[in-house]
């Protein structure tokens, strides 16, 4: 287990500011932030290849802020890899296990079998494909029985396929040998395949870890909310509540919203503002010759764009003077004959 307390780090004008985060054994943690917020240069105090201002770090209960690197039993996969392109594939693998003095032959064949690379152990490293080399990397973290491995972009500019087959790959190669990841990526969707947890660092500072569902769902900050991609947010009031929901005024939209209560809500007080955030793929367009036996949330607007985003469309739609982004699969786009200029409905749901 992974325990960081307070941890503080400076240089130039950058600095990472009272970070504070637990990864348990076996578990897959996600970092994540936009570019320059931190996230390489975490994963390199953790290492001890940059020196922490203050704070302390613990790995299985034993305190390693002031060990030096090769003492904290930690591995690291960095963006770039690091692969030897003058020795050969196996020599690579055991590169790490050697110099530390904990080669076991029986373990590295383990390894190379798990990672299906007995076929090119004598290659050079320029002799092999893009998803070969990210295999080689990890088998070599693991060859010197790491408690934890630092994985920084390990799926960074590999194609779609390759990179969705990685994606399974490491995660068996996770449950053959129990390992503990720290799994940086700026990529939504293999974040919330990967991860257990997510942690999102912005500017330096620890936004927010929680489980990926409530993250995705219970957002705690507007920075965070829009890291997230959330595009529709509207400032709002709250105007009471009924059994199973509140009554939310939205100005903007010139209507009161029902919200279902969830357990993660904070409390809310009469009158006082608040940002009510809606994913685009949770307002739904409704058919004019649809008979709805529902009329909350139904707003009436106009499209006013639509643009082709692969298999999906993103729809603009305007209520009053404000617009609401829609994202619908390019299917139900063309089924409905949904066309610019078009009055319509929505559902916020």
């Amino acid at each position: 287990m992974l325990r960081i307390e307070n941890l503080n780090y400076k240089s130039g004008k950058f600095s990472l500011d009272k970070i504070n985060l637990t990864i348990n054994e076996g578990e897959c943690h996600i970092l994540m932030g936009s570019s320059g917020s931190g996230k390489t240069t975490l994963l390199e105090t953790i290492l001890g290849l940059k020196r922490i201002t203050s704070g302390r770090i613990f790995l299985n209960e034993k305190e390693i802020t002031n060990l030096p690197v090769h003492k904290r039993q930690i591995a690291y996969v960095p963006q770039d890899l690091a692969l030897f392109p003058h020795i050969s594939v196996y020599d690579n693998i055991c590169y790490g296990a050697k110099l530390s003095k904990s080669y076991d032959k029986n373990f590295i064949d383990h390894i190379v079998k798990t990672m299906a690379l007995e076929e090119i152990l004598t290659n050079n490293i320029e002799n092999t494909s893009g998803g070969e080399k990210r295999r080689i990397a990890l088998a070599r973290a693991l060859s010197i029985k790491p408690k934890l491995i630092l994985l920084d972009e390990p799926l960074a500019n590999l194609d779609d396929a390759i990179a969705k087959e990685l994606q399974f790959f490491i995660k068996k190669v996770q449950k053959e040998f129990n390992l503990t990841l720290l799994y940086v990526t700026h990529d939504f969707d293999e974040a919330f395949f990967m991860g257990d947890i997510i942690s999102v660092l912005l500017n330096g500072k620890l936004i927010q870890t929680s489980k990926k569902y409530e993250l995705y769902f219970y957002p705690k900050t507007i920075s965070l909310v829009n890291f997230l991609g959330i595009k529709n947010i509207f400032k709002a009031f709250f105007k009471g509540e009924l059994d199973e929901e509140y009554l939310v005024e939205v100005p903007q939209l010139k209507t009161i919203l029902i919200v279902k209560k969830r357990p993660k809500f904070p409390e809310f007080r009469m009158n006082r503002p608040i940002y009510l955030g809606i994913r685009s793929d949770e307002v739904m367009y409704i058919r004019k010759e649809r008979k709805r036996g529902f009329n909350d949330n139904i707003l009436k607007g106009v499209i006013t764009e639509i643009h082709r985003l692969e298999t999906m469309s993103k729809i603009l739609f305007k209520v009053h003077d404000r617009i609401i982004e829609i994202d619908m699969p390019y299917g139900v786009l063309r089924k409905l004959g949904l066309t610019v200029g078009m009055d319509g409905e929505v559902m916020l749901k």
